[in-house]
């Protein structure tokens, strides 16, 4: 019982998480609308136009590394994967996920450690004078929300293998809004 609360927890954050980031992406829009506009019809480039599109794209795409693995939306060359019934693919996964957790724990480390050395150091923007660990800690948060959801699906393959796994301890189906 206390198993299917936490699973639905971290399925529920990772899902509030890309339903909210997914909105960055009609700014990121807009942003490179208007900085096109003035720098090719106003000849009036913007000096935080780039920086901050990148800021937002890495914000867009390092948040939505869990919210990718809760609807298996991940890219995969699954030649063999797909045509494998459920239960095989699930102890495929098993077999698979410590390289899954060793990628993880490096994005974690090592994004914490630039982001610190970012931070110890007061290093900051050229074009914008930002601190830079304020963008350089999306990649080891992002890593946590992606090791988070690959410990539920863990658990859930595990359930898969050994066909224990109630209906109702799945992920959720995906929000078509």
């Amino acid at each position: 019982m206390q198993g299917r609360r936490i699973l639905s927890a971290i399925d529920l954050v990772n899902t509030w998480t890309g339903k909210i980031f997914r909105y960055l992406l009609l700014v990121l829009i807009g942003l490179v609308s208007y900085d096109v506009i003035a720098r090719y019809f106003f000849k009036a480039p913007t000096t935080f136009g780039f920086e901050l599109s990148a800021y937002l794209l890495l914000v867009m795409a390092g948040l939505a590394g869990g919210y990718a693995l809760l609807h298996n939306e991940h890219v995969k060359v699954d030649l063999l994967w797909g045509r494998l019934p459920p239960k095989n693919r699930a102890l495929l996964d098993l077999i698979t996920s410590p390289l899954f957790f060793i990628f993880c724990a490096f994005l974690i480390r090592q994004g914490a450690e630039v982001a610190y050395d970012s931070f110890i150091h007061h290093k900051v923007s050229l074009l914008t004078s930002t601190p830079l660990w304020y963008t350089q800690m999306i990649v080891p948060l992002g890593a946590v929300l992606l090791a988070l959801q690959g410990i539920a699906k863990f658990f859930r393959d595990i359930g898969t293998v050994v066909k224990a796994m109630p209906v109702d301890c799945q992920p959720p189906k995906k929000d078509p809004s």
